[in-house]
């Protein structure tokens, strides 16, 4: 199979990552996908959001064997294991389907950070810093609002600010699937 399936998935929790690793995060009961999106080689990636099935198309590329890519895929790889096989049904790639695309950019003296590797590599296409602002507040719990308990879970979870952030998650795919085609595949041993 000689199609990538790349993906960029945002997530939210409790646990706070910038304090944990992700191994932690993702087994934190707290940590839940907001949305995924995914594409298929050059495609224009596709959102996926929680209670919709697992693409066809992604399960087949999963259970095939085929490669999946994303920026700092431990990230995802971890996503899929921890949440969206258990959760959500998906099928979970082996840690050989992965492929890194940060770490490509690394092995060939490139930034380890998608906002900083595209345009390292003078790509026209680029991170969504205004949507990296709005994530970073949606993936962590907002204060209570007057009227709610003060113990409660809240989210900043509004309609119009999911859209956005999903918005988001496709700018990064697309800004993934740019920097991999520039990029040298690693060799195994790598």
């Amino acid at each position: 199979m000689s199609e990538i399936l790349h993906i960029d998935l945002e997530s939210r929790s409790t646990c706070d990552l910038t304090k944990l690793n992700a191994y932690r995060y993702f087994e934190d009961s707290t940590t839940e996908i907001i949305c995924l999106a995914w594409a298929f080689g050059g495609e224009e990636p596709i959102l996926w959001w929680p209670g919709e099935p697992c693409p066809d198309r992604i399960r087949w590329h999963i259970e095939a064997g085929g490669i999946c890519a994303a920026f700092n895929a431990n990230f995802e790889r971890l996503a899929f294991r921890d949440i969206l096989g258990p959760r959500h049904g998906w099928p979970v790639p082996k840690t050989e389907q992965w492929r890194c695309v940060m770490v490509m950019g690394m092995a060939l003296g490139l930034p380890a950070k998608l906002d900083q590797m595209a345009p390292a590599l003078k790509l026209p296409i680029v991170k969504d810093n205004e949507g990296h602002r709005l994530m970073l507040m949606m993936c962590r719990p907002r204060k209570a609002r007057k009227g709610e308990r003060p113990d409660g879970l809240y989210w900043h979870d509004d309609p119009e600010k999911m859209k956005r952030l999903g918005q988001y998650a496709l700018q990064d795919v697309r800004t993934e699937q740019a920097i991999m085609r520039c990029l040298t595949p690693l060799k195994a041993s790598e």
